[in-house]
């Protein structure tokens, strides 16, 4: 009689087995809920710092030879700046090497004669 309880004893486990086997099975085939599908996100912050690539080329303003206060002179020069567009700037010109309430220019040898800039 013992041989005939093991007998019904596996009969009923190997059932049970199967169950749960066709239980997993079904549910290993369904459609995964949106809700349990993992997804993982992160932000990457990235800065590029290009520096302005600035061209500035400038003409000499030459006054002459002479330094004749009653006679007036007219001299021109350039400033050309070439920079990326959009890309703000400013050009400023300082009072000057020799100056005395006024721009002054010097022949090197203690003579001034005054100017004025006009753009």
């Amino acid at each position: 009689m013992q041989n005939m309880g093991l007998r019904h004893c596996n009969k009923y486990a190997a059932s049970m087995m199967s169950r749960i086997a066709v239980a997993l099975l079904v549910l290993c085939t369904q459609p995964v809920p949106a809700a349990l599908a993992l997804t993982a996100t992160n932000n990457l912050s990235i800065s590029v710092l290009v520096p302005a690539k600035v061209q500035m080329t400038t003409t000499p303003m030459n006054f002459g030879s002479t330094f004749n206060a009653q006679a007036p002179l007219q001299a021109s020069a350039s400033i050309a700046v070439n920079i990326l567009s959009g890309t703000a700037y400013n050009i400023t010109i300082d009072a000057g090497l020799h100056m005395a309430g006024e721009r002054q220019v010097s022949d090197g040898a203690g003579n001034f004669r005054s100017y004025l800039l006009y753009k």
